[in-house]
């Protein structure tokens, strides 16, 4: 009974612990639920800072924060500093509209927040001209005022910092600084504007970049002539210091240039001109200038005078100008060739390096440049000439072009030509093979031991065959017997196969010989040759005296020789022997 009793109370316990776990569960409490947290604690703007041109639009987003970190973007406000400068609306909208600085605060009770706005002029939408339309100035000169033009945007701000280009429409002027940046006003200026060189209407456009749509204003200018200024120089411009046979025209008519004091050429002014010495006759006696300011002549048929004969072209108030021209007798008939110009550089089988010219002359030795001929080359015995061995004369002279000795060794080339006296010239032809050995063509001799060699000597370099090369080797020479050494150059190098020594003398008077040499060719060695002294050194008696008596002369006189260092005879010695 007693264990019945303690499970009932058990029982009870259980239930009433189990009714307020399930009261507290459902609320039943009696207490009020608990409201979320709306105040915001602090806020945060996005973006910070801008900047607009006027006109356009900007979305700023603020968002708060509460207490319990939770974010709010309801329930914020947005004001300007200056409505002027930018509007909002209550959604973060902003609308620049005047250029400026103002502040956009986001607010939601004491928590609030900034961003800072600059708003600049808009896109340039207008152009208006400032200065410098509608002015005139002389031809190929500035004009006085510069053209100058004021960019606004379509709210009627000045726009700085846009860039003005000028360009030439009309008129082909000249622009200095064609791109111009606009200041702080809004003000754009071209430098300078010159304007083109032909009397009229010259334009200039004003394009402005960056810009709402095609941004453009044109300037206008006149151009004037130029007032006329008086001729205030005369000089020659063509005919001068011509030659000709007298009685007969000359090529280029004559003329002048007028000048004014501008140095501009000088249109429609009067030339006289007058033939003042030679006889001759000028198709013009008077001329006026063109727009270039050159007045002519005409043809000038000379006088019979020879020698000089002068024209004078004059204009009132001006130093005159003096034509000179030289006149030629008659030409007489060609009756003589002359060489011009010789054939020289010749290798064998090669064309010459220079071509022969041959002239046809008179008896005077004047060329005639109206005679007409054909001239022949022929080269003497021994040789053999080819290629264009025939030249036409032209004008009186005859230009080979392609004639080719085919043999080493020196020979005369003649030009002949019917009816003419014949001209000729040693051509010197040389061997195409390689050099392998040195000769002497002119060997040294004379001179005495203060002055060169009275022949210097020439050395050629030649082939297997003897014959002469073109070598250009260097060419050495030393003594190869004798009593002193050699002075002046003793190294020459070859000019087309030839090495010719100049300023070549010993330093002792005696009996020489000397030795060529070049690296890779054989040597050559000269005949024996005297080099004499300067002077006598020393005195030698070659008769003594003999016998006599007091007072009288001796029987046998001496004789006394003057001698060189050698003590040979020095047969120009004069001196006095006491």
């Amino acid at each position: 009974m007693r264990l019945t009793r303690s499970v009932t109370r058990f029982k009870a316990v259980l239930a009433a612990s189990t009714l307020v776990f399930l009261t507290a569960r459902c609320g039943d409490s009696g207490l009020p639920p608990t409201a979320p947290d709306t105040t915001i604690t602090s806020l945060t703007i996005d973006p910070v800072s801008a900047t607009l041109r006027v006109g356009e639009t900007r979305q700023f987003t603020a968002v708060g924060t509460t207490a319990s970190k939770t974010t709010i973007s309801t329930g914020i406000t947005y004001t300007s500093s200056d409505n002027n400068v930018i509007s909002v609306n209550q959604a973060g909208l902003v609308r620049a509209l005047l250029p400026g600085s103002a502040t956009l605060t986001a607010k939601s009770g004491t928590a609030q927040v900034t961003a800072a706005l600059t708003v600049t002029p808009g896109l340039a939408a207008s152009v208006t001209k400032l200065a410098g339309d509608g002015q005139s100035a002389q031809v190929s000169t500035p004009v006085a005022i510069s053209p100058s033009v004021v960019v606004k945007d379509s709210a009627g701000n000045v726009v700085p910092g846009a860039t003005v280009s000028f360009t030439v429409q009309l008129g082909g002027g000249l622009l200095n600084g064609s791109a111009a940046i606009t200041n702080a006003q809004g003000i754009a200026s071209l430098s300078a504007w010159i304007l083109g060189t032909v009397p009229g209407t010259n334009s200039v456009l004003a394009t402005v970049l960056p810009s709402n749509g095609v941004v453009t204003t044109a300037f206008i200018a006149t151009a004037t002539p130029r007032p006329v200024a008086p001729p205030a120089v005369v000089s020659i411009s063509d005919g001068d210091a011509q030659t000709g046979t007298v009685g007969t025209v000359l090529p280029i008519p004559l003329s002048v240039l007028v000048t004014n004091t501008d140095g501009l050429p000088a249109a429609n002014v009067q030339v006289t001109f007058v033939v003042a010495s030679g006889g001759g006759t000028i198709a013009n006696a008077t001329a006026a200038t063109n727009t270039s300011g050159v007045a002519s002549a005409g043809t000038w048929t000379l006088g019979a005078t020879l020698g000089a004969q002068t024209v004078t072209a004059t204009v009132a108030g001006l130093a005159p100008r003096t034509f000179t021209a030289t006149a030629t007798a008659v030409p007489l008939p060609a009756t003589q060739l002359f060489l011009a110009t010789a054939g020289t550089g010749a290798v064998a089988g090669v064309p010459l390096t220079t071509q022969p010219i041959v002239e046809l002359r008179d008896l005077n030795n004047v060329l005639v440049p109206t005679a007409t001929g054909i001239i022949t080359a022929n080269i003497s015995v021994g040789g053999r000439l080819t290629g264009t061995t025939t030249a036409t004369a032209v004008s009186g002279v005859a230009q080979f072009s392609n004639l080719i000795a085919l043999d080493p060794g020196t020979y005369t080339i003649t030009y002949s030509s019917p009816g003419l006296a014949s001209a000729s010239s040693l051509l010197r032809v040389v061997s195409g093979q390689p050099a392998v050995a040195l000769a002497i063509t002119t060997a040294p001799s004379g001179g005495t031991n203060t002055v060169p060699f009275a022949v210097q000597p020439v050395i050629e370099i030649r082939d297997a065959g003897g014959a002469a090369t073109q070598g250009t080797n260097p060419v050495t020479v030393s003594v190869a017997t004798g009593p002193g050494t050699l002075t002046g150059t003793t190294t020459v190098s070859a000019v087309n196969g030839l090495a010719t020594f100049s300023g070549l003398g010993a330093s002792v008077g005696g009996t020489y010989t000397l030795t060529f040499s070049s690296p890779g060719l054989a040597s050559v060695t000269s005949v024996p040759f005297t080099v004499a002294f300067s002077s006598a050194t020393q005195l030698a008696v070659t008769t003594q005296p003999v016998g006599g008596a007091s007072g009288a002369n001796l029987a046998t006189q001496p004789v006394v020789e003057l001698r060189d260092p050698l003590g040979s005879l020095f047969p120009g010695a004069s001196n006095v022997v006491t």
